[in-house]
């Protein structure tokens, strides 16, 4: 099989054009016998009233037959033709199409061949008389003359192969209308009968009749085609009247609106009967009106214009969405080719992006790899733009202090009244983020052996090269970070080349970029780092724990793996890096109303729930290794102290004031030690089988936030906290923890709260029963800060671990394992 490829069966097509054929010849024929049965039978030998109604009856079953025959020819006839021509588009059009796509595949291996040859010839067998300076300048000069043949191999065979994507795309539209062609004929030919104000209600309100009697299905799907007809003709009609209609303007604010109530957005045929009768030009004079010619009023109503048509164009572009009605793919091929035309230079990609934006609707819309493709000419243009006119060139200059017209670009820019803020690439990207394909398609490129990697000149560039062109800080670093954390949502074991192997390189590039240079993260990303480390937050643990990972590449998994951290393929990520990146995102907590916290709330309700499920994991896995418990519980410690200490230097680099940030760190490492215990229900993760990450970061954000409740007390009363006073209990606390994670995996052994409630049945203020019916601890944490109120409970956990916890998991090792020592009266 080669690249492309086509669903369809001609031969079965054929068969069934030939059985209609058939049926269709033989009523035609019988009609005619059935008819003239009358004239066979002399009234001498039978007449009377029954034989008047019998032959009335014939006569009637003869022009019937007479009458469907002609369809069922006709029917059979057009399942002929649409075999044909399915048929010759399997064997002759698609398969050059395959040809000509393996031969610029071999073609481009060819020349990536030659040019390693030429290198290995310069690098290897230099002049004999040649200096090692000379040796040098020649290696240099092969590297680059090698990396330059490999760009046009790669450029000439993407170039081949979009051209070719193209042809195919136009096959499959092309065989589309063949099959609607045939599906239409098929409709005419078979009768069922409907009342036309029947049909008609259908068409004007959407609702199904009652009651079609026994062809009821059958029915239904002709009111459908009936329906989709009719829409895809308003569509055409709709389309030519906007096209002469803008030839003049501009257009009063109630002109547009009433024209919008002809638009059927929701409906494919509607589309497809719009968008392939629409005019480029038109669409393109209605912008320029919309943002030069109109006053803030009349640049609103002709945005709202503006997105209805970018909708049906993002849908329109989407075979899924299109259904049966596809628009044809040369009309995205022009209108992207005419973004990068006119005067001046830059306002199409404004008018393209304005459109993207505002067709995405905040959903997963456009075409993933026509969205990818628009992001990248758009970075492509502004690029070329720097290189012609100096890299101080800025789109802003094309609007100037014109309004935003669409309601998606007011919302990204957040003060609709702002003028001059116009960032096409920053309008392309609020789409991108809503697409995890067309976003990872946007980050990453083919290498020179065929597999994806990421593309760093690329992505170095959008997270500093672009200074001079942004229109607007806060929307660009919201944007840009939306489509990183999209683009890297990607969790497995694969090795090089796979999407998560490329995801986590991404990530441990990102991490480091910008925790080595917090001072370049842009403003409006804060909350897209903590989402990406939410989804990569087993590559985080791995950071704090005793992984002995070296290099920059991508810790590949093992399928196989006890833990998750195991099993997933991680970025690498390193501890510097870390803290100077979370350190300025938590300092926007430091503004969260209501002193919530919710980045790190959020960051560590999750992390504390993957340290739990490990500890689950390793508890439960019989071949899990001596000693992976205790290292676990010790990671978890450690993890909780460096996240508490990012959030504290976070606060003090916004509070400028040691005691503020010293109180606000140990109201957040009181709440995060608190988690460890009941707070976190591991049987309400949306992600299921241990994998956090695997639930995406919407729903984990959801959860976490839910999940638990951060609340600011800031110890107001104690104004000389210091950072020893905030780790004073800590390790007391997080043996608590962990004596309650052991007891919900029931390793308590001897040690068992149920064995005490059964020799102590009247020390039990510090228990609780579980779902089944089993006496366990209650959250440990609680009853060690509440111990002045309610010393009773307290007291009563002192003798159970005296008595019995500490003495019986002593002898079973588990003392020294999980430092519960630290737990006394």
């Amino acid at each position: 099989m080669g690249h492309f490829s086509l669903n369809v069966d001609p031969d079965s097509i054929e068969a069934a054009g030939a059985g209609l054929s058939e049926l269709g010849n033989h009523l035609t024929t019988r009609s005619t016998q059935i008819k003239s049965t009358n004239g066979e039978i002399p009234e001498s030998d039978w007449k009377g009233g029954a034989r008047n109604s019998i032959m009335k009856e014939v006569e009637a079953l003869g022009n019937q037959a007479a009458r469907f025959g002609p369809m069922f020819t006709n029917a059979g006839t057009a399942l002929k033709t649409l075999a044909t021509t399915a048929r010759t588009a399997e064997d002759v059009t698609l398969k050059s199409l395959n040809d000509r796509w393996d031969g610029a595949q071999s073609t481009y291996n060819d020349a990536v061949g030659k040019a390693d040859t030429a290198y290995r010839q310069a690098v290897n067998h230099p002049p004999p008389e040649s200096t090692p300076a000379e040796r040098k300048m020649a290696r240099e000069d092969a590297d680059a003359a090698r990396s330059s043949a490999y760009s046009q191999a790669y450029s000439d065979r993407t170039a081949a192969e979009g051209k070719l994507n193209g042809e195919y795309q136009d096959l499959v539209t092309d065989l589309q209308t063949a099959f609607a062609t045939a599906a239409s004929t098929l409709v005419d030919n078979t009768v069922i009968p409907v009342p036309d104000e029947t049909v008609n209600n259908f068409i004007k309100s959407g609702q199904w009749p009652g009651d079609l009697g026994g062809d009821d299905v059958l029915a239904k799907d002709g009111l459908v085609l009936a329906r989709d007809k009719h829409d895809m003709a308003e569509g055409e009609q709709a389309a030519r009247d906007f096209n002469e209609w803008m030839k003049t303007g501009p257009h009063s604010p109630q002109e547009i609106a009433d024209y919008r109530k002809r638009l059927k957005i929701d409906s494919p045929a509607f589309r497809a009967g719009f968008l392939n009768n629409l005019s480029l030009e038109s669409l393109r004079f209605m912008q320029m009106v919309a943002h030069h010619g109109v006053d803030a009023e009349g640049a609103k109503a002709y945005g709202t214009l503006i997105t209805d048509i970018g909708r049906m164009m993002a849908a329109g572009s989407n075979a899924g969405l299109q259904g049966d009605y596809q628009v044809r793919s040369t009309f995205y091929e022009q209108w992207r080719r005419q973004a990068k035309e006119g005067i001046p230079e830059g306002e199409g990609m404004l008018f393209m992006a304005e459109l993207v934006q505002a067709g995405q609707g905040g959903k997963a819309t456009w075409d993933s790899t026509l969205l990818a493709g628009i992001a990248k000419d758009t970075v492509g243009f502004e690029q070329d733009m720097r290189a012609k006119y100096g890299e101080h060139w800025n789109w802003v200059q094309i609007w100037g202090n014109g309004y935003p017209v669409t309601e998606a670009f007011s919302n990204q820019l957040g003060t609709a009244g702002v003028p001059g803020r116009a960032d096409p690439v920053a309008m392309v990207f609020d789409a991108v983020q809503y697409d995890k394909e067309a976003a990872y398609q946007v980050l990453t490129r083919t290498g020179s052996d065929g597999r994806h990697v990421p593309n760093m000149d690329l992505l170095h560039y959008l997270y500093d090269g672009r200074r001079n062109q942004v229109g607007a800080a806060y929307s660009w670093g919201d944007a840009l970070g939306g489509v990183i954390s999209a683009g890297t949502q990607f969790t497995g074991s694969g090795g090089p080349g796979s999407r998560e192997y490329v995801a986590a390189d991404i990530v441990g590039d990102f991490v480091h970029y910008f925790g080595s240079q917090p001072d370049k993260l842009w403003p409006g990303m804060e909350q897209d780092v903590v989402d990406i480390l939410t989804f990569h937050i087993q590559a985080v643990n791995a950071a704090n724990g005793k992984v002995q990972w070296t290099g920059n590449d991508p810790h590949v998994g093992d399928p196989n793996g006890i833990l998750a951290r195991d099993r997933l393929t991680l970025a690498v990520l390193q501890d510097g890096d870390l803290n100077g990146l979370m350190s300025s995102v938590f300092g926007l907590d430091y503004y969260a109303e209501d002193g919530k916290a919710p980045l790190f709330q959020q960051f560590m309700v999750v992390q504390t729930a993957a340290y739990k499920q490990d500890f689950i994991d390793a508890a439960r896995d019989p071949d899990a290794p001596a000693g992976l418990l205790e290292q676990i519980v010790g990671e978890h410690g450690a993890a909780n102290k460096t996240t508490v200490g990012w959030f504290r230097n976070g606060m003090e680099g916004q509070a400028h004031d040691a005691d503020v940030a010293n109180q606000m760190a140990r109201d957040a490492a009181d709440w995060v030690l608190s988690l460890g215990t009941d707070k976190i229900p591991l049987d309400k993760l949306p992600a299921g089988a241990g994998d956090i990450a695997g639930a995406g970061v919407d729903q984990l954000k959801s959860w976490a936030l839910d999940a638990a409740g951060f609340k600011e007390t800031h110890y107001e009363e104690d104004t000389k906290t210091t950072v020893d006073d905030i780790w004073k209990d800590t390790g007391t606390q997080n043996a608590l923890v962990h004596l309650n994670w052991m007891d919900e995996v029931g390793m308590l052994g001897e040690a068992s709260p149920d064995n005490w409630a059964q020799a102590h049945p009247d020390k039990t203020d510090f228990l609780e029963k579980d779902a089944s019916g089993r006496w366990v601890l209650k959250d440990t944490v609680e009853l060690y800060k509440q111990r002045e109120e309610n010393p009773e409970a307290w007291n009563q956990f002192v003798d159970y671990w005296q008595q019995q916890g500490n003495p019986k998991l002593r002898s079973e090792d588990f003392y020294e394992a999980f430092e519960l020592g630290l737990i006394t009266g």
